[in-house]
């Protein structure tokens, strides 16, 4: 059973479905190929699409009994292909299994289009492209029917909340101010500090990171000062926890503090 995300297949022109989207009319004999104009459609292609407010990531998403194909250059793609230790094509060498990547699939290849779509490719014909390196015979469609179930691991998780930070220095003719993304977050999170008092940070925090260090803030007296007072920072929301350091110079004077932010 789907876990908030629902899956559907792509009709294009010339399929003919049978019962529902994901069964196929062929004639014995059709092969599969990757090109519009063929009988069979060797890539078949599905969707993975998250429920309102959700969001799904290919990494959350597997395929029993396979392994990952590695080194090819396609951005934002997992390639899963059949795990060699068993045995798929009934010749009694190794293990049988009872659900994967079995014949005629060759290989699935599950793509990021958004923060809310998968798109899942089943490929029927061997393909080099991009470095895929999906092998295997081309299926032919026998005088029989054919079934073949595949197995999908994985759920949608709650939409990723939006972190958005204004943190303002009230006195930049004696204070610098900066700030520094968690390293968990890095590519997350955007900082602007084109302004000259106001340090802007914008992004979401994946779920999965919700307790991560959003960020350090520090606040440092200008070269040759130290501070009267120790500075504070005051968040409007109850959404972030705060754990300022103090750093004092070899005299014992206070000249800077840090302020660990922290996604609740």
């Amino acid at each position: 059973m789907a876990i908030n995300f629902s899956i559907s297949r792509l009709i294009e022109t010339g399929d003919s479905v049978g019962c529902n989207d994901f069964q196929t009319n062929q004639l014995q004999g059709d092969v599969a190929g990757l090109g519009s104009s063929t009988d069979l459609d060797g890539d078949i292609i599905w969707y993975i699409d998250a429920d309102t407010n959700y969001e799904v990531d290919i990494n959350d998403f597997g395929i029993p009994n396979s392994v990952e194909q590695v080194g090819h250059g396609i951005p934002d793609t997992k390639i899963l292909l059949p795990d060699p230790v068993f045995d798929w094509s009934g010749t009694g060498v190794g293990p049988v299994p009872s659900e994967g990547i079995f014949m005629p699939m060759l290989g699935v290849e599950f793509t990021q289009i958004s923060a809310t779509r998968i798109k899942i490719t089943i490929y029927l014909h061997p393909t080099s492209a991009g470095g895929r390196n999906i092998t295997g015979p081309i299926f032919e469609m026998p005088n029989n029917d054919v079934s073949v179930n595949l197995s999908i691991t994985g759920c949608a998780v709650p939409l990723s909340p939006r972190v958005a930070l204004r943190l303002v220095n009230e006195n930049p003719d004696d204070l610098d101010t900066n700030f520094v993304v968690g390293s968990k977050l890095a590519g997350n999170l955007g900082v602007d500090e084109s302004l000259t008092n106001e340090i802007l940070v914008d992004g979401l925090v994946p779920q999965a990171n919700a307790g991560e260090l959003i960020g350090t803030y520090t606040v440092s007296a200008k070269a040759g000062n130290r501070f009267l007072s120790e500075p504070n920072l005051n968040l409007s929301t109850k959404e972030f926890s705060v754990k300022p350091k103090l750093t004092k110079d070899e005299n014992g004077n206070a000249v800077s503090k840090s302020f660990e932010i922290y996604k609740k």
